[in-house]
């Protein structure tokens, strides 16, 4: 349960479909194609919304994801007392880089080699944080941002991964 106006919404299309909402549990796996997909955590920390984020990691032949949504350094020890494998090829950076995410065990564990930080330009918040950033370049993790790279998409055929950035701007009439 969440009370926004978007998740209502939500909610009720899924309701409309017929399939309502399912919340998976740590553990679950599912195929996409020929990828694996582990569910490595979700609502780890009921009373911070930021912390119920779903965490899952794809794994597709030699090359995998870990995809953190907005989780922070609680649901990341969570996920580290659980000792899942989330060694990973690429990583989306936790809460848009902030400073409450990304700690040094947890970029131990995934190991990547990619990293992609999801934030708006000049955002009020200042994500990403220096010391996100400074952790990441101390890893060797190549990492992109949205706030600087535009679009970012990186796919895989099972081995190596193809990088695509893209500055996209929008006209708008006013």
């Amino acid at each position: 349960e969440y009370d926004s106006k978007a998740f209502r919404n939500f909610k009720a299309r899924a309701d409309e479909r017929g399939g309502g909402i399912t919340v998976p549990a740590v553990g679950d796996t599912f195929t996409l194609g020929e990828a694996s997909v582990t569910v490595v955590a979700v609502n780890s920390v009921p009373e911070d919304t930021n912390n119920t984020s779903i965490v899952i990691r794809i794994v597709y032949g030699d090359t995998s994801f870990l995809f953190t949504g907005d989780a922070e350094q609680e649901t990341e020890e969570k996920i580290l007392e659980t000792g899942q494998d989330i060694e990973s090829t690429v990583l989306k950076v936790g809460h848009h880089g902030s400073s409450t995410s990304t700690s040094q065990a947890f970029l131990d564990a995934v190991s990547p080699t990619y990293a992609v930080i999801s934030c708006g330009k000049d955002n009020s918040y200042g994500h990403p944080h220096k010391s996100t950033l400074k952790l990441l370049d101390e890893f060797g993790v190549e990492t992109y941002r949205t706030d600087e790279n535009g679009t970012v998409v990186i796919s895989t055929e099972g081995s190596g991964v193809t990088i695509k950035t893209g500055q996209t701007s929008m006209k708008r009439d006013e």
